[in-house]
């Protein structure tokens, strides 16, 4: 496993894992305390959850396709002191990507945008999760029990744009275009406690960190298969 050391001186629809999630659930399989975060390939959407497994709650919430080789894991957090922890962190960093993607939809230049300019930067979600995310952790490490809390990247470059203050399209919709250029360079610092490492991923989308694997249910196991037959499916109609 590799350590990093930092110089630390969709459209509108959110697709989000666990946003409706049920207290109940918290004592099911690969749930607790670590927190997962994903990135679409193309699109540069995050989904958000408090399993392994990229697996909806809300159903209704669900993309129109869910493949797996459309998916790379992005960040996991892991060392939370109890699960209510981890979801403290989970709900903070949904509201925070939640209101920057709201404010960065209010820019005049956003609103005059036509809508095929429109839609790539509205599911573009990735700059406002990295932000939110160490924000939320912040917010945990602040208002709970000190915590030791160890992230995983896909990408080390990750760690420093997560220092940001603000992503430039928010400053823009917030400030203007010459006001938000005296605001781009200002930085932030991760909080104490929190380590950097590097995720170990086979196929670019499968954790092999010894330390992150989880024991799957059988449930888990039984959506795997369901969702690999989609998959095939999928493949299947497309060649036709």
């Amino acid at each position: 496993m590799e350590d990093v050391t930092v110089d630390c001186s969709p459209c509108y629809e959110f697709w989000i894992f666990g946003q409706r999630w049920m207290q109940s659930t918290m004592a099911a399989s690969n749930t607790g305390k670590a927190l997962y975060l994903y990135r679409h390939v193309q699109t540069r959407q995050v989904l958000v959850s408090l399993r392994q497994n990229m697996k909806y709650f809300d159903e209704t919430a669900r993309p129109l396709h869910l493949r797996k080789d459309h998916w790379a894991p992005l960040a996991v957090v892991t060392g939370f002191d109890t699960d209510a922890t981890a979801q403290a962190a989970h709900d903070a960093l949904l509201w925070r990507t939640k209101e920057r993607q709201r404010t960065k939809m209010t820019s005049p230049k956003h609103i005059n945008m036509k809508r095929r300019l429109r839609v790539p930067i509205e599911q573009n979600q990735l700059d406002e999760s990295l932000i939110s995310l160490r924000e939320a952790l912040e917010k945990v490490t602040s208002e709970r029990a000190p915590q030791n809390l160890s992230v995983f990247w896909e990408k080390s470059s990750y760690i420093g744009k997560a220092l940001k203050m603000e992503t430039m399209d928010v400053m823009v919709a917030k400030y203007g275009k010459e006001n938000a250029e005296k605001y781009s360079e200002e930085t932030a610092q991760w909080p104490a406690g929190v380590y950097h490492h590097i995720l170990e991923l086979k196929r670019s989308r499968m954790i092999e960190n010894p330390e992150l694997r989880v024991r799957r249910g059988v449930e888990d196991r039984v959506y795997e298969e369901v969702e690999e037959g989609e998959e095939n499916e999928e493949k299947k109609e497309e060649r036709e």
